[in-house]
């Protein structure tokens, strides 16, 4: 939000609902921040197992990104294609072990500049999305980026109807991203010409 928008009272009333709000996130998040390019799934495994001892569950993993994990194995002689789908195998084996559900990031090939971003567009291996069970890209368009808008693409979905468009409204100045309540889902392909032609 933006402050001038805003009486004295009403900051801090929202300031008071912000700090409840934190307290509440500190005792269900955790966040933590394993060395860049040399964490691999076994030391996340080991980290949950051990927040589990000490009576913390785990229920959500989100990974930024499996991009940035290292393989716990691979073979000098693999293709990089392979070596680079092994993490998302790893966390995939991870999932179904402990039970949990996974969500990671990940980069989009140079392919996919001014396209709608597909399963099939995710960079170094293909191999990432088809083990994953949902895939979502982001998307926008010259004219969505100056209404501050975005697309959300489900453009692969295991167990339900996928290829839909999901219209989200931004904020980058707050980094906010929330559902467009004043525009309907669609199915890719389905309304204005214009929507289906985004930027990277």
């Amino acid at each position: 939000f933006r402050r001038w928008q805003f009486s004295d009272d009403e900051l801090k009333i929202l300031d008071r609902m912000m700090r409840r709000r934190s307290k509440t996130i500190k005792r269900r998040v955790e966040i933590t921040s394993p060395p860049l390019m040399r964490c691999d799934v076994n030391q996340i495994r080991q980290h949950i197992e051990m927040r589990e001892a000490e009576g913390v569950p785990t229920d959500l993993l989100i990974v930024d990104s499996g991009d940035h994990l290292q393989p716990t194995y691979f073979s000098p002689d693999e293709p990089h294609w392979k070596r680079a789908a092994r993490p998302y195998l790893e966390l995939n084996s991870l999932s179904e072990e402990l039970g949990i559900v996974v969500l990671s990031a990940t980069q989009l090939s140079k392919e996919m500049v001014n396209k709608i971003a597909t399963s099939e567009g995710l960079a170094d291996s293909y191999d990432k999305s088809r083990l994953a069970d949902i895939v979502i890209t982001l998307n926008q368009t010259p004219k969505q980026k100056v209404l501050e808008q975005m697309s959300m693409y489900l453009t692969k979905s295991r167990d339900s109807e996928d290829k839909w468009m999901i219209p989200i409204s931004t904020s980058f100045e707050i980094m906010l991203a929330q559902d467009d309540f004043d525009t309907d889902c669609r199915k890719y392909g389905e309304g204005n010409a214009e929507d289906d032609e985004a930027d990277d």
